[in-house]
């Protein structure tokens, strides 16, 4: 005679748990891309080598160059006011 777990009770086989983790790493391997991979990998780098006091400072001026890239612009158009003090 056959027993039944309770329900709820009942864990997963063994062979389900490891077909599902294999599928989720499958699936988080073909969201990497090249750029990405080759960034983290540069990433790691600085972390190991514990150049976080040169990095930060670079990794800031490049973020603010690229997120405002129009200031430069701005700067140079002559207004017809004068800028306040």
């Amino acid at each position: 005679m056959e027993t039944r777990p309770e329900p709820g009770a009942a864990a997963p086989d063994r062979g389900t748990h490891e077909h599902d983790a294999a599928s989720e790493r499958s699936r988080q391997v073909k969201d990497w891309t090249i750029p990405g991979a080759q960034a983290m990998l540069k990433l790691r780098c600085v972390a190991i080598n514990e150049q976080w006091d040169e990095f930060t400072p670079f990794r800031i001026q490049r973020e603010t160059e690229r997120l405002y890239s129009e200031r430069k612009a701005h700067e140079t158009v002559e207004w017809p006011w004068p800028q306040a003090a």
